[in-house]
């Protein structure tokens, strides 16, 4: 059990280390009077800092290439 803690603590270490910027970002927003609402799927904003998911799908499953490519 000790050993499946320290692994858990390590992984939110690493998620917290590794977005760092976000969070901080996000604070500053707040803290200027930010507000997040949900609006729906919308086109995504080349300019704007987020991460982006997309779904690929390729009829070759054993294809190593990436999206778009």
């Amino acid at each position: 059990m000790e050993i499946f803690t320290a692994f858990m603590m390590s992984i939110g270490g690493l998620f917290i280390a590794d977005n760092q910027e976000f969070f901080k970002t996000v604070d500053e927003q707040i803290q200027q009077g930010a507000e997040w609402h949900y609006v729906g799927k919308s086109p995504l904003d080349p300019d704007a800092l987020s991460i982006s998911a997309r779904k690929c799908v390729t009829a070759n499953v054993t294809s190593r290439t990436s999206c778009g490519s």
